[in-house]
């Protein structure tokens, strides 16, 4: 009788993410961002468990590098990490309005 051991890891395909750059909203220092869906396969037809780590509530991704890491397994204890980064960075805008009005009225 012949057994099949499994011995090929999980896939993520081309649904795990590069790098992600993104601004904080406005007057705030986080965002939501969301990506594609991530699809794992697995050459036995299943993929047991995908695990993820650094993903917070919502997508909401406050100011900083964040690791962002999703795990998947088969059952025969085979494992593919999909690792990449979320990089959230604060852009302040400055308006007319916002400018001290009496630093520029000439004297006199």
């Amino acid at each position: 009788m012949f057994y099949y051991t499994d011995v090929e890891r999980p896939s993520f395909g081309v649904t795990c993410p590069s790098d992600i750059k993104r601004y904080a909203d406005l007057a705030k220092n986080f965002t939501t961002i969301n990506w594609s869906q991530l699809v794992a396969t697995d050459n036995s037809g299943v993929v047991a468990n995908v695990t993820e780590r650094g993903v917070p509530t919502a997508n909401r991704f406050h100011e900083g590098r964040h690791e962002v890491i999703y795990n998947a397994s088969d059952t025969a204890g085979n494992f593919k990490i999909c690792k990449f980064y979320v990089t959230v960075e604060s852009k302040l805008f400055t308006t007319d309005t916002e400018i001290d009005q009496s630093s520029c009225r000439a004297s006199g």
